[in-house]
């Protein structure tokens, strides 16, 4: 990871410290299947439905199409579940936080991932709301970075909005 430059404000050297750790985190989790945080454990093919509601309860009742929704709080992290056929857990979103976002995805742009991680092995045009997909393969998972821009950030970069973690 790139060290911060002296000349940043100890502020702006923290929040971005922050979102490194974040995207080590789940960068280096990917691998394994799983996300960090309190969703650790949690692994693609192998972890259930029934796995998700005993470790996070039921989800947010405005959960949608095909995800289970826990939005996140009081500085936590959200995330989302998609199932497979099977009830074995196909998808995991990592929705970050909304509190202090800019220490977290919104810390994290287009520029920093491509420094940090290289050249993603593809990048996706999401069209219907103007977003980019970065993909990376992890061992056998696939890492997608959804890049846009972040109402929630105070910033004219484009972030990450959310990751994927997919089969």
């Amino acid at each position: 990871m790139s060290q911060p430059v002296a000349a940043e404000a100890p502020e702006q050297n923290t929040k971005e410290q922050q979102a490194n750790e974040i995207l080590d985190e789940l960068y280096n989790s990917s691998f394994t299947g799983e996300f960090p945080g309190v969703v650790e454990g949690l692994k693609l093919n192998e972890s259930t439905k029934e796995d998700v509601f005993n470790l996070l309860g039921q989800p947010t009742k405005d959960s949608t199409g095909d995800f289970d929704v826990y939005y996140a709080n009081m500085g936590h992290p959200g995330y989302a579940f998609s199932y497979a056929d099977d009830g074995t857990i196909k998808e995991i979103r990592y929705l970050g936080t909304n509190i202090q976002r800019q220490t977290n995805l919104g810390g994290i742009t287009e520029a920093k991932l491509l420094h940090e991680l290289g050249v993603p092995d593809s990048i996706t045009p999401i069209l219907d709301s103007r977003e980019s997909k970065l993909l990376y393969t992890v061992g056998e998972y696939h890492l997608e970075f959804i890049i846009g821009n972040d109402p929630q950030v105070d910033t004219d970069q484009r972030t990450v909005t959310h990751v994927n973690l997919v089969n």
